[in-house]
């Protein structure tokens, strides 16, 4: 499968960003797959995946550890995990985040932590090394 489709990532950014300012009642300022709002102190990574077709997962995700800078520095960080074929968004809070990323591979060249999702039935779930339930997204989604 080739890259992504930037028109259909940018779509999706603009989706999440919009619904997020919807919730917070708060404007936020993107530059490309960072949001912020400095008189809140909320601050969003958006990571996006396309369907795979690979059977231990259906999508994939990076998260950086500029991306985890960048999120702690805020009063309120997010990752949001957009899925570009069913347009699903999930809203993960950092602390959530840093409590199941210590269990997906980590790539030391670039430094960022690989997040695999599979779906079961209806649900999202991150696959984690050495838990065989997974992470479930489901409660997460926006």
């Amino acid at each position: 499968m080739g890259g992504l489709d930037n028109e259909a990532c940018e779509e999706l950014r603009n989706k999440i960003t919009q619904r997020l300012s919807e919730k917070w009642s708060l404007p936020l300022d993107r530059r490309r797959s960072r949001c912020s709002t400095d008189t809140h102190n909320k601050r969003v990574v958006i990571a996006l995946s396309q369907r795979y077709c690979d059977k231990s997962y259906q999508y994939w995700f990076c998260y950086s550890l500029q991306q985890r800078d960048f999120l702690r520095q805020a009063t309120d960080g997010y990752l949001a995990l957009g899925v570009l074929d069913s347009g699903k968004m999930f809203l993960i809070p950092l602390d959530v985040v840093d409590g199941f990323v210590k269990h997906v591979y980590f790539c030391k060249i670039p430094k960022r932590y690989d997040i695999v999702v599979k779906t079961i039935g209806r649900s999202h779930v991150v696959r984690l090394m050495n838990h065989s339930d997974g992470f479930n997204l489901t409660p997460y989604e926006l």
